[in-house]
């Protein structure tokens, strides 16, 4: 009689690879982090955002914490962070502070003046 074979434990759900695409550059989103804060760095306490987008921002229009993008198993969100003064947009639609949108790939995201592409890695 054949020994009984254990069922395999479900492997917890991977978070999906995304990516940010700017015209002249392509910026990952860190992998196996459930929160990463997009903006630019401080340079009065030396903190650097998950996903800088400093180097990006000729205008000076992009907060130090401008926005943060919630990412688990069934996608990735987006929120603007409090006092934002140049505004967080999501294909053409101005995302109100605090609120949490879904986002999909192809999505067109502004931070401040700033325009990317949210897409797969």
């Amino acid at each position: 009689m054949p020994a009984a074979t254990k069922p395999e434990p479900a492997k917890p759900a991977r978070a999906k690879a995304w990516v940010l695409r700017h015209a002249d550059s392509v910026i990952e989103v860190p992998a196996g982090k459930s929160e990463c804060l997009v903006g630019r760095p401080d340079p009065a306490t030396g903190a650097i955002p998950e996903i800088n987008l400093g180097p990006l921002d000729l205008a000076r229009s992009l907060s130090r914490r401008h926005a943060r993008l919630l990412v688990d198993a069934t996608g990735v969100s987006l929120r603007e962070e409090p006092g934002v003064a140049n505004g967080t947009w999501v294909n053409g639609e101005r995302v109100a502070a605090g609120a949490t949108l879904a986002l999909k790939s192809g999505d067109k995201l502004r931070f401040g003046a700033i325009e990317l592409e949210l897409g797969d890695a």
